[in-house]
């Protein structure tokens, strides 16, 4: 019992570190980076459904990027504008569809 509840403990310390990590990362978006709706997003669903991929095409200004979704609609969404994240990047990255021969 001791030994599952220093594994779970660690588990719990190592989410805890990637929860605080988080924000580091999302840092500088590059063009062509894959993302999805952020935690604070608030859009409703506002033609972006649940699990919808997009790409970042460019980075505005004062924290906010242009993004095109996977159904193809463009908008502006914030990164890191006032401390928010609209969109975050996708982990793990949409596996990509393999080639026809």
């Amino acid at each position: 019992l001791h030994k599952v509840t220093a594994s779970f403990n660690n588990l719990l310390s190592l989410s805890k570190s990637f929860q605080v990590m988080r924000f580091s990362e999302y840092a500088e978006p590059h063009f062509g980076t894959r993302v999805v709706k952020g935690p604070d997003w608030k859009y409703r669903e506002r033609q972006i459904p649940p699990g919808t991929y997009g790409t970042v095409t460019r980075q505005v200004n004062n924290g906010m990027i242009q993004v095109r979704w996977s159904n193809g609609i463009s908008e502006r969404y914030r990164w890191g504008m006032d401390g928010c994240y609209d969109v975050v990047p996708a982990f793990p990255p949409p596996e990509k569809k393999p080639e026809s021969t």
